[in-house]
């Protein structure tokens, strides 16, 4: 079977500001047979647009899904719905066409990032970055992480936050957190959620009556810059390692 193409989505944009949403194509006698969809997570951009102009709004821990059955070129049927997960979106979808069925979602593309000392192929929510890293993009902040000078002995990262600021870091050692790129985002970002949390409670005056500057606090665990940024984005930060340690797939192949 050849690969589904999706079309590219109706500009939904103009003068007057940008469309909210986008409403569903369902036919009448569409449940009355059997309708097999495909379905995608929806590109946003800015986590608030998809790429026709759309305006969608962002809602954390939710995502848009569009979902797609076309038979032939006279015959379309197309949802869109906001879902916590795959699961969700399907019951969503099945709530509208109750005879719809599902084809196995299509794993994301494949970048290639060839270094000195290695090849990966990165699946998405990973980037390159302009460090020519494998990276994450969290509020506007890149975070890349890799190995120090090829090796797997201990992992170099660096976070350059929105305004400017650049920090780096090479305290994370794989031997407490397994020992693949992947695997070390996943124990960063629980560092960093770590870190979060515990400025949340420091700014709450909860629970803790350590000083941020402390050594013993978690919100020391990075420059203060920096954990800042992650408590102002710890929702993303939390799904992106849920995304990342859960995901059947592997995101970064070495």
């Amino acid at each position: 079977m050849s690969k589904f193409k999706w079309k590219a989505l109706p500009n939904a944009s103009s003068e007057r500001g940008s469309q909210m949403g986008r409403g569903n194509t369902i036919p009448e006698d569409a449940g009355q047979f059997p309708c097999k969809f495909h379905v995608r997570k929806l590109p946003l951009v800015d986590g608030d647009y998809d790429q026709g102009g759309a305006y969608w709004g962002a809602t954390h821990g939710t995502d848009i899904y569009q979902a797609v059955f076309e038979p032939h070129h006279q015959y379309r049927v197309e949802i869109f719905t906001r879902a916590t997960s795959p699961g969700e979106a399907q019951a969503n979808i099945r709530a509208l066409v109750p005879t719809a069925t599902f084809y196995k979602p299509e794993p994301p593309p494949l970048l290639r990032l060839e270094t000195a000392h290695q090849t990966f192929k990165l699946r998405a929510p990973f980037i390159i970055t302009a460090r020519l890293m494998a990276g994450l993009v969290i509020g506007g902040a890149t975070i890349s992480l890799g190995y120090s000078n090829g090796l797997n002995a201990y992992y170099r990262c660096f976070i350059d936050l929105p305004d400017g600021q650049e920090f780096e870091d090479s305290s994370l050692r794989p031997g407490a957190c397994g020992g693949t790129l992947q695997q070390g985002f996943a124990a960063l970002l629980s560092f960093l959620g770590a870190a979060a949390e515990s400025y949340h409670h420091q700014m709450n005056g909860i629970d803790f009556p350590l000083h941020l500057d402390e050594p013993d606090n978690n919100s020391s665990l990075f420059p203060r810059p920096v954990t800042e940024w992650a408590y102002q984005n710890s929702d993303e930060i939390s799904m992106l390692q849920l995304e990342i340690e859960e995901s059947e797939t592997p995101l970064i192949e070495e």
